[in-house]
């Protein structure tokens, strides 16, 4: 099997690991909830770090605006190559419609952007579940949420790692809103090399370089026998369209997480492009607000 094959499949991978593309404040018009969940608040916005050893982990906390008591929590992960930017749209979302929403940076996820301290050479999915995990621990030090209304949200790559953080904290999660969630990412590596020691240090492709830590305990991963652990409400969302992480990786999710939705966005590729982003928004607030 040549190495441009296994380059052009590798690639694929690559960007299918890209996350949400829509960075402007989405507000979307839902059913109403009783009480205060039924206003749309202004939204607060302040910096709330983590860390992992001296390592720092950049994160954002929106707020809505003078809501009272405790509130559900919304953590939401980016793909990679991304930043917290890319779910701004999101958490503002969530927060107009009375939510709290937290948004950060992976350590060395990738973008040059990128707030938080690592190296990309030093990343993989279990370092992110780790950062994932310590932002989550940071917020658990904060008096202000609903610690039985904690949900997860994450796109692509984070949607993996939202994913593994759930099964692992199958009653603290509450529920999870997965975007494109790319569970190929471990069939593509088995595709490409037998086992870890055949992975070359350093991969280069399509402007972002891997380091072999990525490939370490990828290989034996399958995250469709963690979701079996998972028995609260997923809300998966994936669009038609998306030729990077196609649309059947989902449909197997959605018949293996014992209580899960698969909503098919028509036409709509990885990422979700303009029109789909405050859909997409929409529908997470909808399901937030189903789950009790």
């Amino acid at each position: 099997m040549g190495k441009s094959w296994k380059s052009r499949i590798l690639g694929m991978a690559v960007l299918a690991v890209m996350s949400f593309s829509c960075t402007k404040p989405v507000v979307v018009e839902v059913p109403p909830e009783p009480e205060e969940e039924q206003r749309i608040w202004e939204v607060t916005v302040r910096e709330l770090d983590s860390s992992v050893g001296t390592e720092k982990i950049f994160g954002q906390l929106h707020f809505p605006k003078g809501r009272q008591g405790k509130v559900p929590l919304l953590i939401c992960s980016h793909g990679l190559g991304g930043t917290y930017k890319d779910c701004i749209a999101y958490a503002d979302s969530a927060a107009t419609h009375g939510y709290a929403a937290y948004v950060f940076d992976f350590r060395g996820g990738g973008s040059k952007a990128s707030k938080s301290d690592g190296n990309v050479l030093d990343m993989s999915i279990f370092t992110e579940a780790e950062d994932l995990e310590a932002v989550w621990e940071t917020l658990r030090r904060e008096s202000f949420y609903d610690a039985s209304r904690v949900f997860l949200c994450g796109g692509s790559q984070g949607g993996l790692v939202s994913a593994l953080v759930g099964a692992r904290h199958p009653s603290e999660v509450r529920g999870m809103v997965l975007l494109f969630p790319a569970f190929n990412i471990p069939e593509y590596a088995r595709m490409l090399y037998k086992d870890y020691d055949s992975v070359p240090e350093k991969v280069n492709l399509f402007g972002f370089t891997f380091g072999r830590k990525y490939a370490d305990g990828l290989f034996e991963y399958d995250p469709y026998k963690d979701m079996r652990s998972f028995r609260n409400p997923v809300l998966i969302l994936h669009g038609t369209a998306d030729i990077l992480v196609p649309v059947t990786y989902s449909e197997k999710a959605v018949s293996t997480y014992p209580n899960a939705e698969l909503e098919k966005m028509k036409g709509q590729p990885h990422g979700f492009d303009r029109d789909g982003v405050p859909y997409a928004a929409g529908r997470a607030i909808e399901f937030l607000r189903s789950v009790k």
